[in-house]
């Protein structure tokens, strides 16, 4: 079979339009990030804001920090002294320099690290001589992931 010149140069230049004029051209949208750092100032510490699909993709679970009971301190605090409040251990974070802190949650998709003392723990509690008042939200479940987020870790 024989094929003419003229021929070739027409099927090149028709293949050629069909690759360039007639593609569907594509836009590269810049996907919104799943999380957002953001600085304090005055501070080393950040602000790590998630996306409500990232909460649920991380499995952030959440718990209260509480006054302790007698018995969450017995054997840790001497006798007669109180005042103590206590966090679920699985909050509990220690940076590389051995320091302890918790993920706290003052708004809804936010998460701020909080220095804490750790007195002692018991029945998978951590009582602290210093840390955030009852109440206050912290996290259990996903802290690493919030502190590698914070800290650039894996970037």
């Amino acid at each position: 079979m024989h094929t003419s010149l003229p021929r070739i140069a027409l099927m090149l230049a028709f293949g050629l339009l069909g690759a360039t004029g007639c593609a569907e051209k594509t836009t590269t949208a810049k996907k919104p990030s799943p999380a957002r750092v953001e600085a304090i100032d005055g501070s080393t510490i950040k602000r790590v804001v998630l996306e409500p699909k990232a909460v649920e993709r991380l499995d952030i679970k959440t718990d209260k920090v509480r006054v302790a009971t007698p018995e969450e301190m017995a054997g840790i605090v001497p006798a007669g002294q109180g005042g103590r409040t206590v966090v679920p251990f699985d909050a509990v974070l220690y940076d590389n320099t051995g320091a302890t802190f918790a993920y706290t949650v003052p708004k809804p998709l936010e998460y701020l690290r909080q220095p804490i003392t750790v007195e002692g723990i018991r029945n998978k509690v951590a009582v602290l001589t210093a840390g955030p008042p009852p109440e206050t939200v912290v996290v259990t479940v996903g802290s690493v992931l919030l502190y590698g987020a914070e800290t650039g870790v894996g970037k």
